[in-house]
């Protein structure tokens, strides 16, 4: 089946909604990685996104691969640590320590006009083709702190996803239902980026999610009986769970303000409580390699958008 303009992989006759459940940040620490693995096999998580722009990347992908049936999409990242080109390649998405500047610095850079766009796409081709090389093959393209969102980037993202074969692009469109996702601020700054890059990603051929869920940010049994209450509340169609479950380790607060709240996460994940909620709804997982595995998407998954072109 051929992906047509605004087809979406979640819909089912019944109108019973699908659950992918993706835990990001895989690549950020070795901590990350061993509790993202241990959600996946004692819990619900099903699906990766890998960051590859860290120098322990292969030991990463080494470990996604013993993991065993995880799927793994590409999270491009823009906004913390090392780029994976060449610096004098990328100059204007780089602060002084030759390294992504953060959200906010990035944020800041693209209002005052000073990204160039060219060393955007070339710094995530980079990524996504590192990843190939080391033997992975994306099902996903999201991104670190959802910048792929932002109007500049949703149409290079759907491009990408075109050119590399890649058959999801995550729609960053919170669903609010009880009170799960990120803080308000967020939710609600992202929202027209959403719209919009829903319009692309449709007029682009390009499949997404329906909607998001994040987990709340509070103690493991306050986010547990929210995720739950959420769940009972969604709506039909295709929702991602994303969640950052992981152990906390020394390359993790190095690399990542986000510590604590991963053991939280992870409790909540492998929650008995949570797979019977899931169970007595009627909620299906899946995963978007399983959804996309029926359609002839645009493009190949392996090698490089250079080598397709020389084909």
């Amino acid at each position: 089946m051929t992906a047509s303009a605004g087809e979406r992989p979640g819909r089912r006759n019944n109108g019973a909604p699908r659950v992918v459940v993706t835990a990001d940040d895989f690549g950020l620490s070795s901590g990350v990685n061993e509790g993202i693995v241990v959600a996946s096999r004692r819990g619900i998580v099903r699906n990766a996104a890998l960051l590859v722009n860290f120098p322990d990347v292969a030991a990463s992908v080494a470990c996604l691969r013993d993991a065993g049936d995880l799927d793994v999409g590409i999270h491009l990242n823009l906004t913390g640590g090392p780029p994976v080109s060449r610096r004098d390649q990328v100059p204007s998405l780089l602060g002084k320590d030759g390294g992504f500047p953060g959200l906010r610095g990035f944020l800041a850079r693209a209002a005052l006009g000073r990204i160039r766009w060219g060393e955007v796409r070339r710094e995530c081709e980079a990524q996504i083709e590192l990843g190939n090389r080391l033997g992975c093959h994306f099902s996903s393209i999201s991104s670190h702190q959802h910048v792929h969102m932002l109007p500049p980037l949703a149409g290079l993202t759907a491009m990408l996803a075109r050119s590399y074969g890649i058959p999801v692009v995550r729609l960053s469109r919170y669903h609010a239902a009880g009170g799960v996702g990120p803080r308000r601020f967020k939710r609600w700054a992202l929202f027209p980026c959403a719209l919009a890059a829903r319009g692309i990603l449709r007029r682009q051929g390009v499949l997404h999610n329906d909607y998001l869920l994040g987990l709340l940010p509070a103690s493991a049994d306050r986010a547990l009986a929210g995720l739950c209450a959420a769940i009972q509340g969604l709506p039909g169609g295709l929702c991602e769970l994303v969640c950052h479950p992981g152990y906390v380790d020394s390359t993790l607060r190095q690399r990542d303000g986000y510590t604590a709240g991963r053991i939280v996460e992870l409790d909540v994940l492998t929650a008995p409580q949570l797979c019977a909620a899931l169970r007595t709804t009627g909620v299906e997982l899946t995963t978007y390699r399983d959804l996309a595995a029926d359609r002839r998407i645009v493009g190949r998954g392996d090698g490089s958008r250079r080598e397709r072109q020389r084909a």
